[in-house]
């Protein structure tokens, strides 16, 4: 499986084409910079019923639906912010649904995406946002890891899990540390 080939999370229609990031002149720059910020969403991030895997959404309502009318727990952990928009060199994130039980899978692959949907196995349910290709100031990166499941973690997270037998599927891209 190579690097993209890792998280599964989308939230656009199947064959879609997406929209294509707008072209930024250098000195529209800060303005974007400004812009981009005030579009990001937070990641949450449930455990499913009787735990059978892991949930996430940037959406509020979705979060409080998942509580409360489907009675996933929150982990409340710290998966950072997504953009809600694309942006120049944008990594899409897309979010699957495992139709065999309680659980979800994000990918950066468009080709893992339509390879797992052809499967049967999986359900397309979007785009979750929009990560970024870049290490920067005021970001940090986050990673599928599999074991019996699939889970987002940042790079501590993925290493203690790995300690414990999980497998590292591949970066999801550089998120924010804050909105």
């Amino acid at each position: 499986m190579s690097a993209l080939t890792v998280a599964g999370i989308t939230l656009t229609a199947c064959g879609s084409a997406e929209p294509q990031a707008k072209k930024v002149s250098a000195s529209d720059n800060a303005g974007t910079v400004a812009a981009a910020a005030s579009t990001r969403a937070k990641i949450y991030e449930f455990t499913t019923k009787k735990k059978q895997g892991y949930f996430y959404t940037t959406n509020r309502n979705e979060a409080e639906q998942a509580k409360k009318k489907y009675k996933f727990t929150p982990t409340n952990r710290n998966l950072g912010y997504v953009s809600t928009k694309r942006f120049k060199g944008a990594l899409t994130l897309y979010r699957l649904r495992y139709k065999t039980r309680s659980a979800y899978l994000v990918t950066l692959s468009a080709k893992e995406r339509d390879k797992l949907v052809a499967s049967k196995r999986f359900v397309y349910e979007g785009v979750l946002g929009y990560t970024s290709k870049g290490k920067g100031a005021g970001k940090f990166q986050i990673w599928r890891v599999s074991k019996n499941g699939w889970r987002a973690v940042n790079t501590a997270q993925a290493k203690a899990l790995m300690k414990q037998g999980w497998k590292l599927d591949g970066p999801l891209g550089y998120v924010w540390k804050k909105a």
